[in-house]
């Protein structure tokens, strides 16, 4: 299931009819700063860094509040090293800043939101081109 604004949610159905996945895909037109579908999982992939700790905690504590019993959430982003440790994430940290009110965190700021969203942080672990999968459980 994709949760999207109703006119991506209408252009993922086609992409999936065309692509034969009407069977097992569902597109649901939303806003998840209002609320989010029920389920056991949830993924926020290069979600959060568009947004400022506020809506963050509205985002994660949607997610958690529509998590059921035993379920967790996946978030996937880039995570800061240490300041005057060059990488991509810092310079995509100043575009953040610069053309949107989000930005890129560390896993202390991470763990901070989760923590105030009843969430909490297991294994984390690379997944490529800089990104990060982080295993949230619901608390």
């Amino acid at each position: 299931m994709v949760l999207d604004l109703p006119h991506a949610a209408e252009i993922a159905r086609r992409n999936a009819s065309k692509h034969g996945l009407s069977d097992r895909f569902t597109a649901v037109a939303g806003d998840f700063f209002t609320a989010v579908p029920a389920g056991d999982l949830h993924l926020l992939k290069t979600v959060l860094h568009d947004w400022d700790d506020d809506r963050c905690r509205t985002i994660l504590g949607n997610c958690r509040a529509a998590t059921t019993a035993g379920g967790r959430a996946v978030v996937v982003e880039m995570l800061l090293g240490e300041l005057g440790e060059p990488d991509f994430t810092a310079v995509s940290d100043l575009a953040m800043l610069a053309l949107t009110d989000g930005r890129e965190r560390g896993l202390g700021e991470f763990d901070a939101l989760f923590a105030a969203t009843g969430w909490q942080r297991g294994t984390t672990y690379p997944v490529g081109a800089g990104y990060h999968a982080m295993e949230l459980r619901a608390v």
